[in-house]
């Protein structure tokens, strides 16, 4: 379903009330430029004011409906690994127009009966990172799609613990696992998203590694380099007394 089709299906009211939540100065009262307005603004205007009224929760909510669900949002997973949902999944749809205009989430315009519509779905997508990997959910996959060892091999495990020419050779590994790489700067962005976006961009992904879910880590030798693509982007580093 498109946005159009979805907007459609709502009332005028409700239609007032999403051309309000989307800042467009249009004031139409007729359903048709009612919608026009709305479309105009989510498909081809300026999203970053009405994204930045997002909470990280809400943010999540698109992020895993767009990267991990197919576009429509899914309650029970989000529970799952949120803990809670978004305050728009849980009120009363028919009580949203009483609610007072501070406590009106931006949701409503990216959802319509919990999915986003697709030609709004790209835009979502550029917007919002991919989610973090449920790290224990990723490690048990992989121990699946690789098995776990067999008996014999869980034996030779164990020898290679005990053996004492197995035990100097161990020792000897763990010597060289490890080297010193040189000094780093840790990079704290303002969000997440503008992490996910520098790890990801070719003017700054070479020079830098996610080190959390808002830090970068950048070795010194790369710094020159990761500023140059800073400013390809248009972002600028503070300079420190370091460098």
């Amino acid at each position: 379903m498109t946005l159009s089709e979805a907007l459609e299906l709502l009332t005028v009211p409700e239609l007032k009330q999403r051309r309000d939540l989307a800042g467009s100065p249009d004031r139409s009262t007729r359903k048709s430029d009612l919608i026009a307005a709305i479309t105009g603004t989510l498909l081809t205007g300026d999203l970053d004011p009405i994204w930045a009224q997002l909470s990280q929760q809400e943010v999540s909510a698109v992020a895993e409906t767009v990267h991990r669900w197919g576009g429509r949002f899914d309650p029970v997973r989000f529970r799952a690994k949120y803990g809670a949902l978004p305050g728009h999944f849980e009120h009363d749809p028919y009580t949203w127009h009483r609610r007072k205009p501070e406590s009106r989430s931006v949701l409503p315009l990216f959802f319509y009966q919990k999915a986003i519509p697709d030609d709004l779905r790209p835009r979502l997508t550029r917007l919002s990172p991919p989610p973090p990997e449920q790290v224990l959910a990723h490690l048990f996959e992989r121990w699946q799609q690789k098995g776990a060892p067999d008996e014999l091999r869980r034996i030779d495990l164990i020898k290679g613990q005990t053996g004492k020419g197995a035990r100097l050779t161990a020792v000897a590994e763990r010597a060289t696992a490890l080297s010193d790489a040189g000094p780093a700067r840790l990079i704290q962005c303002r969000n997440a998203a503008l992490a996910a976006l520098l790890a990801s961009d070719p003017a700054t992904a070479g020079s830098c590694t996610r080190a959390g879910e808002r830090m970068l880590c950048v070795p010194e030798q790369r710094l020159a380099a990761f500023r140059k693509g800073l400013a390809r982007l248009g972002l600028v580093l503070p300079e420190t007394t370091g460098g």
